[in-house]
């Protein structure tokens, strides 16, 4: 009987040791392993403002973003107002680019804190107008076009009557050209681009630009874990170059 509990006795202190060596491989094995955030089918659906180079621009270094992230990254281009209208619904993940007043119009998104690019804000006019505009104290008395929605072009202190509101580039071109409006107030991006496309020989850059404004990715409440994967893929983009080489090609397009 003594040998059997003996026996018994030195059974269980070598199961105990081969679970507590067991236990600790286990734990090795957690701390050295570092899970994927996402899995392969995770989707993500972001919007954008359509007709706008800027934007694509935006496109561009998001659809990189996940890419690196092994996202399934759909982006849906829309007008400004419907774009905004998507995220205040939570129909979206997220918006591709604002700038830093769009989240205090809207307090509840998360602005991803990393600024990728900045939009650089300018004067258009005709060539037989003669203008010669500095700042927007030089536009009070004009007619102006803008684009409706977009917030680099808002709360100027202009004369709402002597506003004019289009749902693109090219509309507040056609409008400067027709004399409806006096001087038009786009990103620089977008007005060049869009006098290139248009062929407007008569239309032109004022040399003096109102501000340039950094602008961010934007992030629904409900998809906030993806703030800071994006913000980290950010700073990586821009600490390893390939952030300014991805801007650059985007902007060769963007005249293209």
């Amino acid at each position: 009987m003594k040998g059997t509990l003996a026996a018994l006795a030195k059974l269980n202190q070598s199961y105990r040791n081969y679970k507590t060596k067991l236990n600790a491989l286990i734990c090795i094995g957690i701390v050295g392993f570092t899970p994927q955030v996402f899995s392969d089918d995770y989707s993500t659906h972001f919007v954008g403002v359509a007709d706008s180079s800027i934007q694509n621009i935006g496109r561009v270094i998001l659809e990189e973003i996940c890419f690196t992230q092994k996202l399934q990254c759909d982006i849906e281009m829309l007008p400004a107002p419907r774009a905004e209208r998507s995220m205040r619904e939570g129909q979206v993940n997220g918006e591709i680019m604002r700038v830093w007043r769009y989240g205090e119009d809207n307090p509840d998104f998360i602005r991803v804190p990393t600024s990728y690019y900045a939009v650089k804000t300018a004067f258009f006019t005709r060539k037989d107008s003669l203008l010669k505009l500095a700042d927007t104290a030089d536009i009070t008395e004009l007619n102006v076009g803008v684009l409706t929605g977009v917030k680099h072009t808002q709360n100027l202190g202009l004369d709402p009557k002597k506003v004019f509101y289009s749902s693109t580039t090219e509309k507040m071109m056609e409008l400067l050209i027709k004399k409806r409006v006096d001087v038009v107030i786009a990103s620089y991006i977008d007005g060049m681009a869009t006098i290139k496309k248009m062929n407007a020989d008569n239309l032109m850059v004022q040399k003096a630009s109102i501000k340039s404004q950094p602008v961010y990715v934007y992030i629904h409440p409900n998809s906030k874990e993806l703030a800071p994967i994006i913000d980290n893929t950010i700073k990586m983009l821009t600490k390893t170059g390939k952030l300014r080489v991805m801007i650059a090609d985007a902007e060769q397009n963007g005249f293209n």
